[in-house]
């Protein structure tokens, strides 16, 4: 593996909770300013808003990075940009990135991310559906490389998943205005009515653009505009 700063702080295990939680238990351990925990198995993964994230055991990537360093508001969005990278550059699969952070293909959540904050420590969390072929009840809403027909090598793409985060988060604090304009040409949301749901509320809007933050911008049906930032509400596409 090319040098980065998770060289020497990668812990590698067979099955946890959740990577995330263990990323924030292992924080005192850091030798440096970062630390990466990858598992093959989470038996409690989870995603946005506490929804449960699949993790079959070696069917994926389930990956976390911690910085011990606050970041900026656009560290989710420029962290889908990254995987949505690699995961194009390695499989040549076209992919799209559903606001604020899933990267899906032809509508079907490939990869989610989730970002968490704790004290000064910073976790941004990775699942990848690498080799699953059934996904039961969820078969309209999620698929994984092997369905898409590119089969992975699950360790490879961890490299390059470690390499291009942690040059990411190396530069965090700069202007990347090429990231902003990639997240827009991928999204499959922007120019699309859909519906703001929180809670029992779902209402109709229509996406219209992204601030320098990466904030939704929506209209309603009377043509107010509203920002939106990725923790208030989640969104689904109006058929």
């Amino acid at each position: 593996m090319e040098k980065t700063s998770f060289t020497n702080n990668l812990i590698k295990l067979d099955c946890v909770d959740s990577t995330n939680e263990e990323a924030f238990r292992r924080a005192k351990d850091i030798k440096d300013y970062r630390l990466a925990v990858s598992s093959l198995s989470q038996s409690a993964g989870r995603g946005r808003l506490g929804r449960q994230f699949l993790s079959e055991e070696s069917k994926g990537i389930f990956l976390s990075v911690l910085e011990n360093e606050i970041l900026n508001p656009q560290i989710t969005a420029r962290a889908a940009v990254c995987v949505c990278k690699v995961l194009e550059e390695a499989s040549g699969i076209s992919l799209k990135i559903k606001w604020p952070n899933d990267i899906v293909v032809d509508g079907k959540k490939l990869c989610g991310i989730l970002t968490e904050m704790r004290n000064s420590n910073v976790v941004i969390g990775i699942g990848i559906n690498l080799y699953n072929e059934d996904f039961g009840e969820l078969t309209d809403i999620a698929t994984s490389l092997r369905l898409c027909g590119y089969e992975a090598d699950r360790e490879d793409l961890l490299t390059r998943l470690l390499i291009a985060l942690d040059n990411m988060l190396d530069s965090y604090e700069k202007s990347k205005p090429g990231d902003l304009d990639y997240y827009k040409v991928h999204s499959c949301v922007l120019d699309k009515d859909i519906y703001l749901i929180s809670g029992d509320e779902k209402n109709p809007a229509k996406a219209v653009g992204l601030s320098e933050d990466f904030e939704l911008i929506v209209s309603d049906d009377n043509n107010h505009l509203r920002t939106i930032s990725s923790g208030e509400v989640s969104l689904r596409l109006r058929t």
